[in-house]
């Protein structure tokens, strides 16, 4: 993944409007993001603790239950929303070269990544 970051040139993307394929797909971005988040296992258990007060049937507990669980997905819906917003504003707004330097960047810091943790496994 590291080496295809590095490897793969990005499109000039200064001066792109609405009708753009990166405009529309902002609402594909947000998606993907939110789905991505739900799959992670760190997001799922506290849902998870949160079911098991639920079961309790005290009525106390169901609201704060309820509510707790409702804002935190609220709160990580508008999270990802302004993450993606700012991805896709930060994106229109570089040119090629920097996005190129930063795609080299990102591709050699996940690669080291990779290493430390092969090199943890091993």
């Amino acid at each position: 993944m590291g080496l295809r970051t590095i490897l793969v040139s990005t499109g000039a993307a200064h001066g792109s409007t609405c009708g753009d394929p990166t405009c529309a797909d902002l609402p594909s971005a947000y998606i993907s993001t939110l789905l991505i988040a739900a799959a992670n296992p760190m997001t799922i258990l506290p849902y998870l603790g949160v079911a098991s007060a639920l079961e309790t049937g005290q009525p106390l507990i169901m609201e704060r239950a309820l509510a707790t669980s409702i804002g935190v997905m609220l709160g990580s819906a508008s999270w990802y929303l302004f993450l993606t917003l700012s991805t896709n504003t930060m994106f229109r707004s570089l040119q090629k070269a920097a996005l190129d330097w930063f795609n080299r960047l990102t591709g050699i810091l996940l690669i080291a990544l990779g290493a430390s943790l092969c090199a943890r496994t091993v």
